[in-house]
This record gives C-alpha cells, sequence and structure tokens, in this order.
C-alpha cells in the first residue's frame, strides 16, 4: 500500500521509510509527473520538493507517493539514473 504525500510531515516520514520500508522492500517516491526517484536524490532535494509541494509550480518535483519496488528491475531514478533494486528477482 502506498504512502500519500500531501503534506511536509508525509514527506518526513517517506524520507524516515526510504530506501527501504520496515518490512525490508525497496521504495520510491512518485511524482505527480509519473517519475521517480531514489532516496538519495529525494534527501539531496528535500529543499526543492518542499517549494515545489507549497507553491504547486513544478510537478516533477511534487511527490505524489511513496511505493515499494516489487517486480520491476528496469526501474532507475529520473534525477541520477540509479537503478531502483526490486523486492523480488526474475
Amino acid at each position: 500500500m502506498a504512502l500519500i504525500i500531501s503534506t511536509p510531515a508525509d514527506l518526513d516520514r517517506a524520507l524516515f521509510n526510504m530506501p527501504v520500508t520496515d518490512g525490508g522492500y525497496p521504495t520510491v517516491l512518485i511524482m505527480r509527473d509519473s517519475g521517480c526517484l531514489c532516496a538519495v536524490c529525494v534527501t539531496e532535494n528535500k529543499a526543492l520538493i518542499l517549494e515545489s509541494m507549497a507553491d504547486g509550480y513544478d510537478r516533477q518535483w511534487m511527490p505524489y507517493a511513496l511505493e515499494v519496488n516489487y517486480e520491476d528491475p528496469s526501474l532507475y531514478c529520473d534525477n541520477c539514473n540509479a537503478n531502483i533494486e526490486p523486492a523480488y528477482g526474475e
């Protein structure tokens, strides 16, 4: 189940759970433009993400939800191009 991000407190909760959830599953932040960010890029760009949440201007930096990558071995961060490993192999 996804953690929907709509407030700065939700973002902090998402950062607390990244890069893995309590169950050990790898997570990714899904953005409003359908892109995704890895934990490193979310942490490094937190100020930009918070600014976009406040002004609603740049959808590529507005978070939508924290999701688990269960099975997609070809999921890459849209900012740094790092591979986000799936929870389950092929």
